[in-house]
């Protein structure tokens, strides 16, 4: 079970910052975006200065916190954002012709 959830948490991570970029950048949300970019940024801070402050083993739950969770959620973000935007538009280029 525990080997699923080393693949599934990060997945499902990546899946739903993807839908939430998507959507916010499909319908011109930018503060929902800006919003879910300062969410990312002040979580991949706080385990980054985690890390750098734990001592021995405690950094590794910090680590694992940003190559599980920040990481995929900035991929998913980011590549959520940019389809939603190309998908708006290419609804535009269609509309005209």
């Amino acid at each position: 079970m525990e080997e699923f959830l080393v693949f599934a948490i990060p997945a499902a991570v990546a899946a739903g910052t993807g839908v939430a970029g998507y959507f916010a950048a499909k319908f011109r949300a930018k503060s929902a975006l800006v919003m879910l970019a300062l969410l990312w940024l002040g979580f991949t801070a706080v385990m980054g200065y985690g890390m750098a402050t734990a001592t021995g083993w405690d950094g590794l739950g910090y680590f694992l916190g940003l190559a599980g969770i920040s990481a995929p959620s900035a991929l998913g973000l980011g590549l959520g954002a940019l389809i939603g935007k190309y998908k708006r538009e290419g609804q535009k280029d269609h509309a005209t012709a």
